[in-house]
């Protein structure tokens, strides 16, 4: 079990899952940062090219 696994890294399985929902918590952020820099790009430069748009964001936030 994945858990079981972490818990010598981090200490107990609390603080594995507590970890685990502060990068889940993170990831969510930056897509939302994303998604309002992409709607305020839109709103000045017009429509996005959706392969320049993944592109971007593997770049910036695949890491």
């Amino acid at each position: 079990m994945l858990l079981a696994e972490l818990v010598p890294e981090f200490g107990d399985q609390s603080t594995v899952i507590r970890q685990g929902i502060r990068l889940l918590a993170q990831e969510s952020r930056r897509r939302e940062t994303l998604n309002e820099v992409l709607e305020a790009w839109e709103a000045e430069a017009g429509p996005l090219d959706e392969a320049e748009v993944d592109s971007m964001s593997r770049r910036y936030f695949d890491r």
